[in-house]
């Protein structure tokens, strides 16, 4: 239900933004104005989460030393097309969704069949347990807005961490 009405709205949320700082329990609402709507809120905060999970990519590849052109997601948020297109969107990688989002009870089923022998290696369990049963390829124009409001998004995060850090409070 709630992405039927993020669907509504425009990439960007015409302006709005939500900014959590999860490290503080709080957050932030930037360009909130009298045109915006419930549905706005839902959207900004899909897109929200998706730049929050764009600004650990470049630690993992750097850690990994590979520079990866896709994402493999999971978790209950992958049930909605639009916020798996806004993940594909944001991050400008193609997006694979697995047939099971629940990577958490996965990964466990695998150490255990791994562990009583089923499969000789965990690769091998991965390969045979974990299908992708769709791919979200960027859409090119919405990536573009994403980028801008991305440094909008970086800039007020890094911004705020900064008056914490000086300041002592939040």
């Amino acid at each position: 239900m709630l992405s039927t009405e993020a669907k509504e709205i425009p990439p960007g949320s015409e302006g709005l933004l939500i900014i959590p700082l999860y490290i503080f329990r709080k957050g932030t609402i930037h360009g909130l104005g009298w045109n915006h709507t419930r549905a706005h809120m839902i959207r900004a905060l899909m897109e929200s989460a998706a730049l929050s999970a764009q600004l650990y990519i470049p630690i993992l590849e750097g850690m990994a030393r590979v520079k990866s052109p896709e994402i493999r997601a999971d978790g209950g948020g992958m049930n909605s097309e639009l916020w798996s297109q806004i993940v594909a969107d944001v991050t400008n990688k193609n997006t694979l969704i697995p047939e099971t989002k629940d990577g958490a009870a996965m990964g466990a089923a695998i150490l255990g069949f791994y562990g009583c022998k089923k499969y000789n290696t965990i690769e091998n369990a991965v390969e045979k347990m974990v299908r992708f049963v769709a791919t979200k390829e960027p859409d090119k124009k919405n990536s573009r807005i994403y980028k801008k409001l991305s440094r909008t998004f970086m800039s007020t995060v890094v911004d705020t961490l900064n008056k914490k850090r000086v300041t002592g409070n939040l």
